[in-house]
């Protein structure tokens, strides 16, 4: 055991290199320490603020959905509306394309003009 504490040698006193950087590693900790209340005090403030800017991010939803809805309702009304115009339109319309078919025609095919072929 001798020979094992003097191949790695006796434990002597820290050097002034050690101490100094021993005491600014202290006072660094130290100064860590001491600057964390403040940091810490805001993460409490904004945690203890949570439920309250959870409830106003809930009213806001709240109140977007109401209005989705409520569009949504008004919405379909007027979609139904269109729908029906378009239709009676339509019924109304095909009389008279029937009507001008058979006048372009008069019975004879060659009549029918070449870019309404296109469309067909």
């Amino acid at each position: 055991m001798a020979a094992g504490l003097a191949l790695f040698g006796c434990a002597s006193a820290p050097s002034e290199v050690e101490l100094h950087n021993q005491r600014l590693a202290e006072r660094q900790l130290r100064t860590r320490i001491e600057n964390m209340g403040a940091p810490l005090a805001a993460l409490a403030a904004h945690e203890a603020a949570a439920p309250a800017r959870r409830d106003g991010t809930l009213r806001v939803f709240e109140a977007f959905i109401h209005d989705d809805v409520e569009q949504t309702r008004e919405n379909g009304v007027r979609i139904q509306q269109a729908l029906d115009f378009e239709s009676q339109r339509w019924n109304e319309r095909q009389r008279r394309y029937a009507d001008e078919a058979r006048s372009i025609l008069g019975g004879r095919p060659q009549n029918v003009p070449q870019t309404l072929l296109l469309f067909l």
